[in-house]
């Protein structure tokens, strides 16, 4: 977080000369790059924690970052946008490397790192499913591919037909890009950029902020895909092991002790209740 968001806005200051002013600039340039409140106080704590420390060994007077004002966090209860809603920010992404990936999130309920860190071989359209088993981690130069922080992470997740379309579009797509540029992906991602390396994990959160602002939806962050489609699950299936399953939680709120992975059966009636929910949506499908 240091290296990623603080050191390239206030890395040039001296200790003693940092102030309040600086470490704002710092909270406001993650806001600025569409980072949601907790993320950004994920960026914000270590900076804090530093200069704290700094005051204990009597380097610095002040911790000037009990001065700094952090984006409040978004009640839970916010309302997450609708099929109609994701449909017009979805008209703004049009065109954008990261309109197939935000499909994707949508129709899935993926992480953000899941999607862009997908590969071909977890691709499964002759069973309608992909299987998640890997997560796009790091930053800038850093990104790779590493395995999901819990174990209920790992998980298998149903395709709706929008979905697979999806896929067999950009499987075409990135063909013919391959053979016309000659570059190909190491890893064999499912969404890559001209050079056949990851999508960045910033650009996309930043990108949905743009996109949904413009459609009036200021408020709303690349989260929400996922916060949708657990309610969209939610509002047509009545086993709460389903929603657990395919959004990857040990506990999503839901009153069990006991995990239960995700089988394809599960997958399947989760990937048919999400699209009934977007059935008829033109948007959701690809350019």
């Amino acid at each position: 977080m240091l290296r990623v968001y603080t050191i390239p806005v206030i890395g040039n200051q001296k200790l003693g000369r940092v102030r309040p002013l600086h470490i704002q600039a710092v909270v406001d340039a993650a806001v600025g790059r569409g980072l949601g409140p907790l993320t950004v106080r994920n960026v914000f704590r270590p900076l804090s924690q530093a200069l704290r420390q700094a005051v204990r060994w009597q380097l610095i007077p002040f911790n000037h970052a009990a001065a700094v004002e952090l984006p409040k966090a978004m009640s839970s209860r916010r309302p997450v946008p609708t099929p109609e809603e994701f449909a017009r920010i979805l008209e703004f992404a049009s065109g954008s490397r990261y309109a197939g990936p935000l499909r994707l999130a949508i129709l899935t309920g993926l992480r953000r790192g899941e999607v862009l860190g997908l590969t071909w071989e977890a691709v499964d359209l002759g069973n309608a499913v992909i299987h998640v088993h890997r997560s796009l981690q790091g930053y800038g130069r850093s990104r790779a591919l590493g395995e999901p922080k819990t174990e209920s992470a790992l998980r298998t997740v149903g395709l709706t037909p929008a979905a697979i379309r999806l896929f067999q579009r950009q499987r075409a797509e990135q063909g013919r890009r391959r053979l016309l540029t000659g570059v190909s992906s190491k890893e064999d991602v499912v969404f890559d950029n001209d050079a056949g390396s990851f999508l960045a994990l910033t650009e996309f959160s930043a990108a949905y902020k743009r996109w949904a602002r413009k459609a009036g939806l200021a408020d709303s962050v690349l989260h929400d895909t996922r916060r949708a489609f657990a309610t969209r699950i939610a509002e047509r299936e009545r086993n709460p092991k389903v929603v657990q399953a395919v959004l990857g939680h040990a506990s999503p709120g839901f009153s069990l002790t006991v995990y239960a992975r995700a089988t394809t059966e599960m997958a399947r009636s989760a990937a048919e209740a999400i699209a009934d929910a977007y059935d008829g949506l033109p948007s959701l499908e690809t350019e």
